[in-house]
């Protein structure tokens, strides 16, 4: 009977799940920039997080292509000035359009506005990028499981050492 060690099956079990990963990385990032670029999650702040990080334009006279949320609070109101503020992680390019509204008791405020593209985009080749490192781990470890040499070098049960060590 073949004994094969613990550490190679779990590693070759670590590889395999690196190698499925790679394939579904870049499906999972998209999924993941739609569900996080959702309008709805933008209305509920007037600032965006990390709004610090963000490289934001001037102010815009005029709406331009925003259009006001659906909220209460906003019906009726018409948009004065704009801004649009951007920011870049390694993955993903996040925008973030925000509004100065003339509201119905001419009082202004500063708000969310719904952008003309979408929020979160994948920035181009990133995810490509990290299901081929990922791909290339999986390949590499499993080689590693596969290559790496048996424990013939440990004592026999008699307590002799390997006579193929010895001979090298």
């Amino acid at each position: 009977m073949i004994k094969v060690s613990p550490v190679r099956i779990v590693g070759c079990f670590a590889a395999v799940v690196l190698l499925v990963g790679a394939f579904a990385t870049p499906g999972f990032m998209k999924f993941d920039a739609n569900i996080e670029g959702a309008r709805e999650k933008w209305w509920r702040s007037d600032i965006p997080q990390f709004a610090e990080s963000y490289e934001w334009s001037t102010w815009y006279e005029g709406a331009g292509t925003l259009r006001a949320p659906p909220l209460e609070e906003l019906k009726g109101a018409a948009i004065t000035s704009y801004r649009i503020g951007k920011r870049n992680t390694f993955f993903k390019s996040y925008t973030f359009c925000q509004a100065r509204y003339l509201l119905k008791n001419d009082s202004t405020r500063a708000g969310y506005a719904i952008c003309p593209g979408p929020h979160v985009l994948l920035r181009e080749y990133r995810a490509e990028l990290l299901a081929t490192l990922l791909a290339l781990a999986g390949v590499g470890l499993l080689a590693l499981c596969i290559l790496w040499p048996n424990r013939r070098m440990q004592p026999t049960p008699a307590g002799a050492a390997d006579p193929e060590r010895s001979a090298s």
